[in-house]
């Protein structure tokens, strides 16, 4: 991720956020699973968010990302990515809890998502969400330390089609027990 404090910088974060709130290491492990993703349009609302998208935003950075299609019984999964072939730089939100016990720092991180756009609603057709990806000229803004309420609810809104691309791809990614973690299983 690229961090407001650090906006030079890309650090590695854990996914799923915990709070500063969180009191202890088995309620951090139970919240991280909870916390992977924010919705855009509750976002202000929930206590597990409402602290980080005013002051720690982030650039969650990916060469694409896995959504699954439902028909019928059955699950197809796609890999999206941009069109142009460069990284995306997704909306997120940002951590840094101690665990009292260890005093462990975990980074940790939370993509925001919206309503999907009709080429999301597609492919992620049971749902229809997808994670909040910035066009190249607002990726800077998001990390603006002086961006008020309404100035952050502007920038929540889904891509535009024309930036995207989306293939189905082999069923290895939801394969139990099989490595997915192969460049393989981006291929079409």
């Amino acid at each position: 991720v690229i961090s407001m404090e650090a906006p030079e910088n890309i650090d590695i974060f854990r996914w799923g956020l915990i709070p500063l709130w969180v009191k202890s290491h088995d309620e951090a492990m139970k919240m991280r699973s909870l916390t992977l993703n924010a919705q855009g349009e509750t976002i202000f609302e929930k206590p597990s968010f409402k602290y980080s998208i005013r002051q720690k935003r982030c650039l969650v950075l990916s060469s694409g990302f896995f959504e699954w299609q439902h028909q019928g019984g059955r699950k197809t999964p796609f890999f999206i990515s941009r069109r142009d072939g460069d990284m995306m730089a997704m909306g997120g939100l940002y951590s840094s809890w101690t665990d009292k016990q260890s005093r462990e720092i975990m980074e940790t991180f939370s993509i925001i998502t919206t309503p999907a756009n009709s080429l999301m609603a597609i492919i992620h057709n049971s749902k229809k969400r997808m994670p909040l990806i910035f066009e190249k000229e607002t990726e800077k803004l998001w990390l603006s330390p002086g961006l008020n309420d309404t100035d952050i609810k502007t920038l929540i809104k889904p891509l535009r089609n024309d930036v995207l691309t989306a293939h189905p791809i082999s069923p290895l990614i939801s394969t139990m027990g099989a490595n997915s973690n192969v460049p393989e299983v981006q291929q079409p």
